[in-house]
């Protein structure tokens, strides 16, 4: 079904007001007594009314012929006239039950069940299809243009300066020139560290390219709501890579400045994420290449990935004023544009994003 329920149900009643002065059109009163006053008895010795006898539903109103209407359902009454003669079409599935409505179950039944209703009645039937059929046309394009008007409002966050790359991952491989830059230290220390840091480099360049990539499939989004999960994904990706951006740099700093509690504290947290030895990216990286990409399906997976990030190193206790300047003063010497304060502040920014949501969504 497209589109609310009680729309469905509106269509009808405005019908049922059209032609309200028709004779076959009935009350829900009206529905009510004739039900009342019906024959007792199975088959060929009750009447048409009877079939409905031991529901307890809300009639709304009906057709003299044997049509009734709930806020829900649409009942046709058949003619055999035992407790069970009657077809439900429920307004949940009404796409599908529209196709029924126009075969034989309308325009004239079956021997196994027979319909009689006027040919006032029919139109009447035909006529609430046609306006169903209209009201969904009507109702995807609605859903078009949102969708186009949040999207262009999505594009403009995520691309202030509208050059088709996500201002958030823009710049050079700050991480790996920093590596290069303290490489001789790092070596003197332990030399696999250099291996292991080369495989986060690659980690990261890969996340920043899958990124991009993600961000363009926005505008393959049809629909408001996979739109929104799509850029809720995005938001959650991006930070997940600030934060394994901060870490990793804050590795490197602490490990040079020989501040071993904070480097072997990262250390165990990438390592427990196999940053080390992950393939994750670069899977990612095929799927998203893919040309029947299901894009629902790897949302989740990357809202699943991307959980078990964030809850691993979303703590950034560890950062202090002097770890800051040490790292800032560092990322001078490469000459990087990158500014850790601003990462802290964009980081903790999303941080508080999440809380506050959660909270309204708990309060909801």
């Amino acid at each position: 079904m497209v589109g609310d329920i009680s729309n469905y149900f509106e269509i009808l009643e405005k019908l049922f007001q059209k032609y309200r002065s028709e004779s076959w059109t009935i009350t829900g009163g009206e529905v009510r007594d004739k039900i009342k006053n019906s024959n007792p008895g199975f088959f060929k010795d009750g009447t048409v009314w009877n079939s409905v006898k031991l529901l307890s539903e809300s009639w709304e109103f009906g057709l003299i012929g044997g049509v009734i209407i709930t806020k829900d359902d649409v009942f046709i009454l058949n003619d055999l006239q035992d407790y069970s003669a009657y077809t439900i079409f429920n307004f949940y599935n009404l796409n599908r039950d529209i196709e029924t409505f126009k075969s034989k179950q309308i325009w004239g039944g079956s021997i196994l069940n027979p319909i009689k209703l006027s040919s006032p009645e029919v139109n009447f039937i035909k006529e609430f299809v046609e306006n169903c059929k209209q009201y969904e046309i009507d109702f995807k394009n609605e859903q078009l243009e949102e969708t186009h008007e949040n999207l262009k409002k999505h594009l403009e966050y995520f691309d202030k300066d509208n050059n088709g790359q996500l201002d958030f991952i823009e710049g050079g491989d700050d991480y790996l020139s920093l590596l290069k830059k303290h490489q001789s230290k790092i070596v003197e220390i332990d030399r696999t560290y250099i291996q292991q840091f080369i495989k986060v480099s690659n980690y990261l360049t890969q996340k920043k390219q899958n990124l991009q990539v993600i961000f363009e499939k926005l505008n393959e989004s049809e629909k408001p709501h996979q739109l929104e999960n799509l850029v809720d994904i995005l938001k959650q990706e991006i930070h997940s890579y600030n934060l394994i951006l901060l870490n990793s740099l804050n590795m490197v700093n602490s490990l040079v400045e020989d501040d071993m509690i904070t480097f072997y504290d990262i250390y165990e947290k990438f390592d427990k994420l196999n940053m080390f030895t992950s393939n994750w990216e670069n899977q990612v990286t095929e799927k998203l290449d893919e040309v029947n990409l299901n894009l629902v399906e790897l949302m989740k997976e990357l809202r699943d990935v991307g959980d078990r990030i964030v809850g691993s190193i979303d703590n950034l206790s560890y950062v202090t004023e002097q770890s800051t300047r040490q790292l800032t003063s560092k990322m001078e010497e490469i000459n990087s544009t990158l500014r850790v304060g601003n990462l802290i502040n964009v980081i903790q920014t999303y941080q508080m994003y999440k809380v506050n949501k959660n909270t309204k969504s708990l309060r909801g």
